[in-house]
């Protein structure tokens, strides 16, 4: 008999305490006695996406063509909430804690999502890579908001429509770094009214573009495990620097402060450079 490795033991250790505490977060969602704020919202989303998440990365095909864990994770979820199996008061909850309520927690997963990839990368191969990376993307950049709109003219709509209301929120990184930070510039910028108007153009563009772009990652990924020689296996680099591989920070508690120091920091610097130049 093989030994289970750590990542397989793990998988039974974790089902146990899961499921429990999410019937305990359904129970009290239908009791109408779920806490509001982070422990509500933890207590009966955080179980239920862990056991969806083992289940799409269990699921064939699903898990290599159609985009797994992430995928079945919206789906699901939006179904519970389209069809009325979460109750009125419990998607407040969520959405509360998402986006209002002081929490804002949306806001603070983007920030440490941005801050974290850039700095997560080694600056020297930042560096050299980037000077190589500006081109295609800008070159692809505008090659993409060209298609959308030369598109949206064929289909009998304005050429705006398609740049503004498609490939800019797409391209701006899905809802997290193209929705909400565009609508909110719209709401200082024209009313919160009008941003309101903008996310319901918005969100349909952004949640089918996410599903392709999902689904192609998918087959890309495929393509790449079954031609190693068109993949970098992670590097952006093809030629390895002459520093080796960069050194790999341990995971304290004093390193993960740091992280949400930097994090918070230089959001809140942007938000300071925003509103000197929107005064210029």
């Amino acid at each position: 008999m093989t030994e289970k490795t750590e990542g397989e033991a793990a998988v039974p250790s974790l089902l146990l305490p899961c499921v429990v505490m999410l019937i305990i977060g359904c129970i009290a969602m239908y009791m109408n006695v779920l806490p509001t704020g982070l422990i509500g919202v933890m207590c009966l989303l955080l179980p239920f996406s862990l056991l969806l998440e083992r289940f799409g990365n269990w699921l064939p095909v699903w898990k290599t063509y159609l985009g797994g864990a992430p995928l079945l994770l919206i789906f699901i979820g939006s179904a519970l909430v389209y069809h009325n199996f979460v109750p009125a008061n419990s998607v407040k909850i969520a959405s509360d804690f998402m986006k209002s309520s002081g929490a804002n927690f949306l806001d603070f997963y983007i920030c440490g999502l941005l801050v974290g990839a850039i700095l997560s990368i080694d600056s020297k191969i930042l560096l050299h890579a980037g000077l190589r990376y500006v081109v295609p993307m800008v070159t692809c950049t505008i090659v993409c908001i060209a298609m959308v709109t030369l598109c949206a003219a064929m289909l009998g709509f304005q050429w705006n429509f398609g740049a503004g209301l498609i490939a800019i929120p797409i391209l701006g990184g899905g809802m997290g770094g193209g929705v909400v930070p565009m609508t909110q510039v719209i709401s200082q910028a024209i009313s919160p009214e009008a941003a309101k108007q903008m996310v319901s153009a918005f969100v349909p563009a952004v949640v089918l573009g996410n599903v392709f772009a999902i689904f192609f990652a998918g087959l890309l990924d495929w393509l790449g495990k079954k031609h190693p020689a068109l993949s970098g296996n992670g590097q952006l680099m093809r030629r390895v620097t002459e520093h080796g591989k960069p050194p790999v920070d341990k995971l304290t508690a004093e390193n993960v402060i740091l992280g949400l120091v930097v994090s918070t920091g230089l959001y809140t610097a942007g938000i300071v450079l925003q509103v000197l130049f929107a005064k210029l």
